[in-house]
């Protein structure tokens, strides 16, 4: 089977895969496709919770080491030619780890803001120099006035 085109149907749908494009299509009755929808739409509330578990428990996960979480997810990816990697022939999408990182951001930011307690400088605070400008701060007022 060619892995760029993929048909498959279950339950009253055709779903058709042409790459990265998924279409998808209702061959059953208008009552069937009711009664289908609403059983689904009672199932939202469950998954809605379990998803926020899911989300708790990864949040604490990255809490440990937010930028390591990344990198070892990253890993998988280091094997992968840029020049001839198509994501539509791979089996893993590289979205979750798009998806890791940014639930790492604010933890990276977190941890961040916390440096300047440990002596390191805190670059949001008012003092701070923009990335790139040396020698003096380009806001006199924001340094207290020094230059």
């Amino acid at each position: 089977m060619d892995r760029e085109h993929e048909v498959f149907s279950a339950n009253g749908f055709v779903v058709e895969r042409h790459g990265r494009q998924i279409a998808i299509q209702s061959d059953g009755d208008p009552q069937a496709h009711a009664r289908w929808a609403d059983a689904w739409l009672s199932g939202l509330p469950a998954a809605v919770e379990e998803r926020d578990r899911a989300m708790h428990r990864l949040d604490e996960v990255l809490r440990t080491d937010p930028a390591g979480c990344v990198a070892l997810a990253s890993l998988l990816y280091l094997a992968k030619d840029p020049e001839t990697y198509r994501e539509s022939l791979d089996d893993r999408s590289p979205a979750h780890v798009e998806f890791l990182a940014l639930r790492a951001l604010p933890l990276l930011a977190e941890k961040g803001s916390s440096a300047s307690k440990r002596g390191r400088p805190d670059r949001r605070g008012p003092t701070s120099r923009p990335w790139g400008v040396r020698g003096h701060c380009a806001d006199p007022d924001a340094a207290g006035g020094q230059r």
